[in-house]
């Protein structure tokens, strides 16, 4: 072994897995330290506290009338076979299967102020079915390919659950393109177009990158950029009302939600990644939709208390969120609800 060859080489090794190391600490380190709230007080009033120097973004949406998520779910069921391509990783991270994408994914949506369950094929039919007559549950699908408890060539739960109002955040593969019955996997023929009404989605096997930045990528500091299994907003239906954001090559988007009956499909594209990750925990916990209009965002950066307005009119939630582009907590307030609460009734 040739010692002085080796040596920068086990150096380059240490910072990467350093950094590796560093970056989940940062990403995940709590939200103790951090708190905002924001209220209608003769104008919009928000007030923000933070233990170290933390960047901010204040970001007041209209809704459009889509009402905010009232519970978030992931599906995991390991009787089910998942269908997902491994993604590349860096020298020294750990394998970011689908365990492990669940598993941080539910931290990173804590530190956003929301609190995820996991749920298996038959706890997803079980909800599905409850919701069939007017829900606003979410469900988060990383496995590649839906339970046959909920969508087959014959079986179409999921479908009239989204268009009861349910929500459908998809990430790691083609939408509607795989149905599992426990160890068999099957293919669905056009299974996408069953959830947006056409065959829109990027099929190439390359993981494309795109750099330009469309609606909302920098308020909401949105950093996945890949392309496979994304959707080409273009090639949606006449008349499907949409909102693509984050990243674009200009034909294809890295996240597109999509109306559905009352309900909403969300297809973040690109293979699993930390970025991805991110991305949806912040797409989810501010729970911005395809009817989500943003009215005014202020920034700046917040150590120990700060109070402030904005000078915004019809607001029906705001989104806070600290840390930029390195998260560390998040907070949506329902500005409708907020209040209502608020009211004070006579005794």
């Amino acid at each position: 072994m040739n010692y002085r060859k080796d040596v920068p080489m086990l150096i380059i090794v240490a910072v990467i897995i350093a950094a590796v190391v560093i970056g989940e600490v940062r990403v995940f380190s709590g939200s103790d330290h951090f708190s905002a709230d924001a209220r209608y007080d003769g104008a919009l009033t928000y007030e923000l506290e933070s233990g170290p120097a933390e960047t901010y973004s204040v970001m007041a949406f209209d809704d459009g009338g889509f009402d905010p998520n009232s519970s978030v779910s992931i599906y995991m069921d390991p009787g089910y076979a998942s269908y997902y391509v491994n993604p590349d990783i860096a020298t020294g991270a750990r394998e970011l299967d689908e365990e492990y994408y669940v598993e941080q994914l539910v931290k990173a949506l804590k530190f956003r102020s929301v609190e995820a369950s996991i749920i298996d094929a038959e706890a997803m039919a079980a909800l599905m079915s409850g919701g069939i007559g007017g829900n606003t549950d979410a469900v988060i699908v990383l496995s590649g390919s839906l339970p046959s408890t909920v969508y087959g060539e014959d079986e179409d739960l999921i479908i009239r659950w989204i268009e009861a109002g349910g929500r459908l955040y998809w990430a790691g593969n083609s939408l509607g393109a795989y149905s599992s019955d426990g160890e068999t996997v099957s293919t669905i023929e056009n299974g996408c177009s069953r959830f947006l009404g056409s065959e829109c989605l990027n099929g190439s096997d390359e993981n494309g990158y795109a750099f330009s930045m469309a609606d909302m990528c920098q308020e909401l500091c949105l950093q996945n950029n890949r392309m496979r299994y994304a959707v080409a907003p273009g090639l949606l239906p006449d008349g499907a009302v949409h909102r693509e954001i984050g990243y674009t090559d200009g034909t294809y988007s890295s996240v597109c939600m999509a109306g559905l009956g009352d309900g909403m499909v969300c297809v973040l594209g690109g293979e699993f990644s930390n970025n991805q990750r991110s991305d949806l925990a912040q797409i989810v916990a501010s729970g911005i939709s395809h009817l989500s209009t943003l009215l005014d965002i202020k920034n700046g950066t917040v150590h120990g208390t700060l109070r402030g307005s904005m000078s915004v009119d019809g607001a029906d939630f705001v989104y806070i969120h600290f840390g930029g582009f390195y998260p560390v907590y998040g907070v949506r307030t329902d500005l409708r609800i907020a209040a209502s609460e608020a009211i004070v009734h006579p005794s």
